[in-house]
């Protein structure tokens, strides 16, 4: 895979990963949101938890976005910093 571009993170970009899932990822995310989990409201969660300068969204010159590191903490917030 050829990575051509890292930008921050943001909600379209996020929805168009989550709708091009490969299957075993769209497994793991019906095992934690159920059913019929929705792609916009899942990218929304993100986008709402994601903290400014924080996370990168990883482009394909061909795919478009492929993937997100670091979108928002998963560790108790004790400031600002994403670290």
């Amino acid at each position: 895979m050829s990575i051509t571009k890292i930008t921050g993170v943001s909600l379209m970009p996020v929805i168009h990963i989550l709708k091009n899932l490969r299957p075993e990822d769209h497994e793991e995310m019906t095992a934690i949101h159920g059913i019929g989990w929705s792609a916009e409201r899942v990218a929304d969660m993100i986008a709402r938890l994601a903290v400014r300068s924080c996370g990168w969204i990883f482009w394909h010159e061909d795919h478009g976005p492929v993937s997100t590191l670091g979108a928002y903490p998963i560790t108790p917030i004790g400031g600002t910093s994403c670290f």
